[in-house]
C-alpha cells in the first residue's frame, strides 16, 4: 500500500529522455495547466486521429513522484500511461495525463522536498483543477469526463469523483480499499518476508541475506521493503541490519523472537501510514459514489492484494453500476506476475486494457454528449438541425393551443 510513497524515497537515477511520438490513428496535443502553489505544469491530451469531437475523455490522476507517463526511473521505465492513453484513443476515447506538481520529467523535480511532501489531498486538489482546465477543451466532452486512479492515486480519483458529482465515471486499478493497520502489516508478513525468507529459510536473517535479497528477482514492493523495514538507515557504506528490530545486537534477525513481535511498532513508526489516511479510502467512500465504477485488480498484486480488493464487494453492494474484475496471473500494473512477492511494473496487458475501453464506451453510451465542437462543418449542421426542430415544435405547440380553443 505504502509503494507510491516509497518509490519515491528510493529514487537514485536521472534517465535518458523517452520518445514521445503517438502511433497512426492518434493524435497529441499539449498543453500546461496551474498547480497548486503557483506550478505551471504539462500535460497532455490523446485523442482519436481523423474523427471528430468532443470525446469521452479519460484522465489519468498522477501520482506526486512520477512523470504523466508514469516513469520512475531507474525503477519503472517504461512509459505505462502513455501506451493506456494511446490505447484508449485508438478506440474512440479521449486521455488527458499531466506531470504533477514540481515534477518537469522522468526523475526530474524542480524541488525533491516539495515533491516527496506532498499528500493525497494535494493530488485531489491539483487533480480538480486539471479536471476544469480540460472541460474548456473543445475535444473533450465535459459531460462524458472519466476519472482514473491507479495505487496511490485511487484515493484522490475517488475522492474527486465524491466531490464532483458531474463526473461519468470513476476507473481503478489496483486501489487503496483500506487502511487499517493489518494491511500494513501484512505487507511485510504476506509479500515482503515469504521473499526475503528463501534467502534466510533457518529465519535468521543477516545483512547478507539482505544484500543477496535485494539483488535477487523479487517484486519492487518485496525489494523496496526490504531496504526500508530491515536495513539501518544510518549505515551508508554498506547493508547492516536494523537496530529497531535487532534487540539483542548480534547483527541477525530473528523471525520469531524479533520481527514478528515488533512488526507492529515498525509500522506505527511509519510516516506512510499517516499520509495514506489523509484521505478516506475506497471503502470508506463508496456509499458516496453516484457513478459507474469500475475496479481493474490482478489477482498476484503484491500492493493491493486481491482479498482486500474482493471486500469492497460488500461497501458496493447496493451501488447501481459497480463492475470488479479480476485477472488471473497479473499484478499491480495488471501485468504478468508470479506471486505477490514477484510483482513488478510494466504495461498493463492487453485483456484489462481491452475491457476498460469497452466500458467507458458502454457508460458514455448512456449519457447524452455534449454538441459537437469540432470537425469543420458538423457543428453549423447540427445548430441548424436543432433550429428546424426548435421551430417545427413551436408550430406543433401553436396548432394544439388554437385545437383546443375551438
Amino acid at each position: 500500500m505504502a509503494l507510491g510513497v516509497l518509490i519515491g524515497m528510493t529514487i537514485l537515477a536521472i534517465p535518458p529522455a523517452f520518445a514521445q511520438s503517438a502511433p497512426s490513428g492518434v493524435a497529441e496535443e499539449d498543453f500546461t495547466v496551474t498547480l497548486g502553489d503557483g506550478w505551471v505544469s504539462r500535460a497532455k491530451l490523446t485523442y482519436p486521429a481523423r474523427q471528430a469531437g468532443p470525446f469521452p475523455t479519460v484522465l489519468l490522476i498522477a501520482n506526486p513522484d512520477v512523470t504523466m507517463d508514469f516513469l520512475v526511473p531507474p525503477i519503472i521505465n517504461d512509459p505505462i500511461y502513455k501506451d493506456l492513453a494511446e490505447y484508449l484513443s485508438a478506440r474512440g476515447i479521449a486521455v488527458v495525463r499531466y506531470n504533477p506538481r514540481y515534477v518537469t520529467g522522468p526523475g526530474e523535480y524542480a524541488d525533491q522536498d516539495k515533491v516527496f511532501a506532498q499528500t493525497p489531498p494535494d493530488m485531489l486538489a491539483d487533480a480538480e483543477r486539471v479536471l476544469t482546465s480540460i472541460r474548456a477543451n473543445p475535444r473533450v466532452d465535459g459531460q462524458r469526463v472519466f476519472v482514473f486512479g491507479w495505487s496511490f492515486s485511487s484515493l484522490a480519483a475517488t475522492a474527486l469523483a465524491v466531490k464532483v458529482p458531474e463526473i461519468a465515471g470513476l476507473i481503478l486499478v489496483g486501489p487503496i480499499s483500506t487502511t487499517d493497520r493489518q494491511v500494513f502489516i501484512e505487507d511485510y508478513t504476506e509479500v515482503v518476508l515469504p521473499y526475503l525468507l528463501t534467502f534466510a529459510p533457518d529465519g535468521r536473517i543477516t545483512a547478507e541475506a539482505i544484500t543477496r535479497a535485494q539483488a535477487g528477482d523479487g517484486g519492487l514492493l518485496a525489494i523496496i521493503l526490504t531496504g526500508f523495514a530491515f536495513t539501518d538507515p544510518k549505515v551508508t557504506d554498506r547493508i547492516a541490519v536494523n537496530p529497531f528490530f535487532d534487540k539483542n545486537g548480534d547483527g541477525v534477525l530473528d523471525l520469531n523472537a524479533e520481527i514478528l513481535p515488533n512488526l507492529g511498532a515498525w509500522v506505527d513508526t511509519d510516516p506512510v501510514v499517516a499520509i495514506m489516511r489523509m484521505l478516506p479510502n475506497v471503502y470508506d467512500q463508496a456509499a458516496s459514489l453516484r457513478q459507474s465504477v469500475l475496479i481493474l485488480q490482478g489477482e498476484n498484486d503484491g500492493s493491493s492484494r486481491v482479498r482486500n480488493i474482493r471486500g469492497l464487494n460488500n461497501a458496493f453492494a447496493n451501488h447501481p453500476d459497480y463492475t470488479l474484475r479480476v485477472y488471473a496471473g497479473l499484478g499491480h500494473s495488471l501485468s504478468p506476475a508470479r506471486g505477490v512477492s514477484y510483482d513488478n511494473f510494466t504495461f498493463y496487458s492487453e485483456q484489462p486494457k481491452a475491457d476498460m475501453a469497452a466500458w467507458v464506451l458502454a457508460r458514455a453510451a448512456r449519457i447524452p454528449s455534449a454538441l459537437p465542437r469540432t470537425g469543420g462543418s458538423e457543428q453549423p449542421a447540427t445548430l441548424a438541425l436543432l433550429a428546424l426542430f426548435s421551430v417545427l415544435a413551436s408550430g406543433i405547440g401553436w396548432w394544439l393551443r388554437r385545437a383546443a380553443v375551438r
